[in-house]
């Protein structure tokens, strides 16, 4: 067992005088020994109930000769007890500072974590002196990150995964990540080249973005993931965005229909994914969420989801048809970007006319770096089918007071437009380039 405590730096301060804050929790005492000749050395030292004043036996880190990479500043390996040193008459300094982020460090069931006694938390950690080479370390195949874990009687609640925590484990071919956790670090598992399936059960953890994801490589072109499914536990409802952003082996994706939200980006790039069943709980599908699924050729909307943002399912090149329920109220520019000869499904034209297509936002940095069709959900004709018939003669209802901006942008299936005089607005757009009209 080891204590470690992150240190501001003390300048100005006599060689060998002790500074000492008291942590609340359990008596335990962090102290920091400065030795201007040397810099600042961060020594975390324990002891039980010390009081100011008082001569103190401390068990020292190895200092002598650098050794030991824990004498350099902010290093993280662990204390060798076994060296003690005697500190007779000097001088003990309090510092009015409170450790909050004081802790030990241990392995349990072959997982490195750190343990914050004060908050009864713990974190997947990463560390060079203990984790010099992870391929050593981590020699299981499965690896799993529980809810809780007990450590020296106590039970501490696992919250996160520090960057890097595992870095090159090559053995690990699965993970099953832990309900409670809410933040995953940068390339916490790059390098894991035979990581393969995923088991996800963490309930509340934080969106990733393009350049900050546990799988490392922010550049889509350099990425190099193994991992070929995903499965996630009935308790998620929202899969973080970007989670498997530039996984171009995934195959087989499994959720509950628990899920309400999937995060932007969160399956964009998965050039292998053919099939995916949405959750009949989710409410829209959010920006690039199935950008460049080149490999997807089906995908049900459930009737829950009432919006379609830009860029959805941009470049899902094998998409050839899709089903719009009637809960739709809004499609956003580009979001069938790239999908060439779709054919478009739909219950009834009054569905059609009463959805609002929108601008595009900001697009993903693997996106082509401009498009002359913005405002248009598709850059390439599409067919509409009303009620499973090819609609080719299109009469809009008689009541209908407007036809919205691009409401029929694009639709070469469309050869004849009967309009009736209800209808005293039509948006801009609403029959751009429906070749087949005349």
């Amino acid at each position: 067992m080891s204590g470690h405590s992150k240190w501001n730096n003390i300048k100005n301060k006599k060689e060998n005088t002790i500074f000492r804050t008291f942590i609340k929790s359990h008596n335990y005492i962090c102290t920091k020994i400065v030795f201007t000749g040397h810099g600042n050395h961060y020594c975390d030292l324990l002891k039980m109930n010390a009081k100011a004043g008082e001569k103190i036996d401390i068990a020292l880190e190895v200092y002598s000769g650098h050794t030991h990479l824990g004498t350099q500043p902010f290093e993280t390996n662990r204390l060798l007890k076994e060296y003690r040193y005697h500190f007779d008459g000097l001088e003990i300094c309090v510092k009015d500072e409170l450790i909050n982020d004081f802790y030990f460090d241990d392995v349990v069931n072959g997982v490195y974590y750190y343990f914050y006694p004060e908050t009864k938390t713990a974190t997947v950690a990463y560390n060079e002196n203990y984790i010099y080479n992870n391929s050593a370390n981590y020699t299981q195949s499965e690896i799993i990150i529980p809810e809780m874990v007990n450590y020296n009687g106590s039970e501490y609640k696992v919250t996160s995964i520090e960057n890097r925590a595992f870095y090159n484990c090559t053995q690990i071919t699965s993970i099953s990540i832990g309900k409670n956790i809410t933040s995953i670090g940068n390339s916490a598992f790059e390098g894991c080249t035979r990581l393969t399936s995923i088991y996800w059960e963490a309930i509340n953890c934080k969106d990733f973005s393009y350049d900050n994801t546990p799988w490392g490589y922010s550049n889509y072109e350099y990425m190099i993931n193994p991992i070929t499914s995903i499965i996630f536990g009935d308790s998620v409802k929202h899969i973080p965005a970007c989670l498997c952003y530039g996984m171009k082996k995934l195959t087989s994706v499994e959720m509950s229909n628990n899920i309400t939200s999937i995060g932007k980006s969160a399956f964009s790039g998965c050039k292998k994914l053919t099939s995916v069943t949405l959750s009949n709980s989710l409410t829209e599908i959010d920006t690039c969420v199935f950008e460049f699924c080149q490999s997807l050729t089906e995908i049900i909307i459930p009737n829950s989801v009432t919006s379609i943002k830009s860029y959805a399912f941009d470049g899902c090149s094998s998409l050839t048809s899709i089903t719009i329920p009637n809960s739709i109220t809004s499609i956003e520019g580009m979001a069938f970007q790239g999908c060439e000869n779709l054919s478009v499904y739909i219950k009834d034209i009054e569905t059609w006319l009463n959805i609002n297509f929108g601008k595009p936002t900001k697009a993903s940095p693997i996106m082509a770096p401009s498009y002359s069709t913005w405002e248009c959900p598709f850059s390439s004709t599409y067919k509409l089918y009303v009620n499973n018939e090819l609609l080719t003669n299109l009469i809009i209802p008689q009541g209908i007071d407007s036809i919205k901006r691009g409401t029929f942008c694009k639709c070469s299936s469309i050869n004849s437009v009967i309009i009736p005089n209800t209808v005293t607005k039509i948006g801009i757009d609403a029959f751009r380039s429906c070749k087949s009209l005349i």
